[in-house]
């Protein structure tokens, strides 16, 4: 045989071993995940997604009350309460740092 055909095909053998390599490797790290989904369940996932969650309720809960305040919204501003952390909270609350001088001494909550 020529020994450039000898040599393209061993380039050929080798490129389909590699590439079975890479293939067996791929299919080993998804089995070690579905064995980490099976056993772990999707607990740890919503564990490191909490913080998140809870940071973003809290960003909308201070612009409602932002919004609430400039539209002068004395309801939502001083009586309804936002389940922060599955505690209520309300707007006049200080803990969110609000620019607002709207009094709610004056609303009556039903």
């Amino acid at each position: 045989m020529d020994k450039a055909l000898v040599d393209e095909m061993n380039k050929k053998g080798l490129e389909l071993a590699i590439s079975t390599l890479i293939v067996i490797i791929i299919g080993i790290a998804v089995l070690i995940g579905l064995l980490i989904f099976i056993t772990k369940g999707f607990g740890f996932l919503k564990e490191g997604t909490d913080p998140l969650l809870r940071a973003s309720s809290v960003g909308t809960m201070r612009q409602a009350c932002e919004l609430a305040c400039q539209g002068k919204d004395s309801v939502t501003f001083c009586c309804n309460p936002f389940m922060i952390e599955d505690k209520p909270t309300y707007c006049k609350n200080g803990s969110l740092n609000l620019e607002c001088s709207y009094d709610c001494s004056a609303v009556v909550c039903s």
